[in-house]
């Protein structure tokens, strides 16, 4: 009777193995790896978007830096500065046998968003008031508020206000119809700030000199 009982058992626990899992030893496993899964594709996830950031914030340094690089370029060859405001430099270049005039705007493309464009043209001519067939786009994406202008000014320190109609601490001109320019003969430094908003990025990524002197300035 023993053996018979040992046998019986040891069938018995034959036929319990062969059944497999569970429903809900199924059910349990596949929450275990639903789990898994979806903290490693999280993962994935964040470090490709980490990554494409790094990416992303290295290509706008690279283009602000090299648009800083020509702006100022152009800021040292003027001679002289004909007209400045927040969001435009005119300047004369005068080379071996041509002068030009050099047109910088900050041109707005949305409520948000501007280009920095250059456009060359002739002494004589008017600076067009946006982007043409001869305009460079330097920079789009570009950040242009009051509290972070493209252009900022400093004077020169033996500017003489001898009519008045300007802030000589700012070389701002104090008229309405002059509002937002500043007298080309007083400013002696400019500063250039260029702020880049990709869209990629939850902030901007700014860029700016130390100030480029004017040849002109006295």
């Amino acid at each position: 009777m023993t053996g018979h009982r040992v046998v019986a058992l040891a069938r018995h626990r034959a036929r319990r193995s062969d059944r497999g899992f569970t429903l809900t030893e199924l059910l349990v496993a596949i929450v275990l790896f639903a789990l898994v899964g979806g903290a490693i594709s999280t993962a994935a996830v964040s470090g490709l978007r980490h990554q494409r950031e790094v990416q992303d914030r290295g290509d706008a340094l690279a283009k602000a830096r090299t648009a800083l690089q020509r702006v100022d370029r152009d800021i040292r060859s003027a001679s002289p500065l004909l007209a400045a405001s927040s969001t435009q430099l005119v300047m004369l270049e005068t080379g071996a046998s041509t002068t030009t005039k050099i047109c910088y705007l900050v041109e707005s493309t949305s409520s948000t968003a501007a280009e920095l464009v250059q456009t060359p043209v002739a002494s004589s001519a008017s600076c067009p008031a946006a982007a043409t067939t001869d305009s460079t786009i330097l920079l789009t994406n570009v950040v242009d508020t009051a509290t972070t202008p493209v252009f900022s000014f400093s004077p020169t320190t033996t500017y003489t206000n001898s009519t008045g109609s300007v802030t000589a601490s700012t070389c701002a001109f104090t008229a309405a119809a002059w509002a937002g320019w500043y007298d080309p003969s007083c400013v002696g430094t400019v500063t250039v700030q260029l702020s880049v908003q990709p869209s990629s990025l939850s902030g901007p990524v700014t860029v700016s000199d130390n100030g480029t002197e004017l040849r002109n300035a006295s």
